[in-house]
């Protein structure tokens, strides 16, 4: 059987590398989109290197997202994030395994089911068409737009569409950023939830905040992984702490969620983007 600190370092993998195959499968269809829409240049007159508006570049931007979302159809894109969501299973029986080893008690089926239902169906519609099109085509729209009726040149033009499609050494595309967001949030927050919904079920008085750390990792998460146990009574204090950015070995607190509290603390953590975990645990009286 492994033992806590295993299952623990399970579920920390499955959170670090679960978003990877979905974000190869992204990058593979960033030239495949980029390409599709530099069929605007067919469709919009160009003088002295210059844009300007026509009918057909009116009808090519109102295509926009048809043009993208079968870019990636075609490539699997789809697929691929099916294939992530079967990431929410994994942590599930993680969590079910980790609570159990903890002694904390059993999580009911029907409970965390209806959790990841939610969850799985909210992460596919913001990696999909709901999603991308708030987050990344209705802006790219937006700026297509303005460069065509402002007359941008060619060059700039395709340099913007760049940014928002193609990927480089040091740079992820926006389409890549949004999705890598999306997907590493959303574990984070179905594990968050899970943990929270243990807390409140099984009627646990602390949390063990768990994670690795970095050089930018955040004063708060390096005074609470180091701390490892937090009781229930402590986190008041502890959230407040970090809210009112305090001093903790020279170096100053930042970056909490406003609303941060202990009933919803598993899920906020240490604030925006957190990688770290707080596992809700139970401390048996007089330790």
């Amino acid at each position: 059987m492994p033992s806590i600190e295993q299952i623990i370092k399970s579920g920390d993998g499955i959170l670090l590398n679960g978003p990877l195959a979905l974000l190869d499968s992204t990058k593979a269809i960033e030239l495949l989109i980029y390409k599709a829409l530099l069929e605007l240049f067919d469709n919009v007159d160009i003088t002295n290197g210059k844009l300007s508006s026509s009918p057909k570049a009116e009808d090519f931007l109102a295509s926009l997202d048809y043009r993208i979302f079968q870019a990636m159809k075609k490539n699997g894109y789809g697929n691929a994030v099916s294939d992530f969501t079967g990431n929410f299973y994994l942590l599930t029986d993680n969590l079910q395994d980790l609570h159990q080893k903890l002694g904390n008690g059993i999580i009911e089926k029907k409970d965390i089911n209806a959790l990841k239902r939610i969850e799985v169906q909210n992460t596919v519609s913001n990696l999909t068409e709901k999603g991308l099109y708030k987050d990344v085509i209705a802006p790219l729209r937006k700026d297509l737009y303005r460069n065509i009726m402002f007359g941008a040149s060619l060059q700039d033009t395709e340099n913007m569409i760049k940014g928002y499609i193609l990927s480089t050494e040091g740079q992820d595309s926006r389409l890549l950023s949004y999705v890598n967001q999306i997907a590493t949030d959303s574990l984070h927050q179905y594990d968050g939830s899970v943990n929270q919904m243990a807390k409140d079920k099984l009627g646990l008085n602390a949390v063990r905040y768990v994670g690795s750390l970095i050089e930018d990792s955040r004063t708060q998460c390096i005074k609470w992984v180091e701390k490892d146990i937090i009781l229930d009574t402590e986190l008041p204090k502890e959230i407040e702490f970090a809210i009112n950015k305090e001093i903790y070995k020279g170096k100053k607190c930042s970056g909490m969620i406003p609303g941060t509290n202990k009933d919803n603390f598993c899920i906020l953590r240490g604030g925006y983007r957190c990688r770290h975990r707080a596992i809700g645990y139970r401390v048996k009286k007089g330790k």
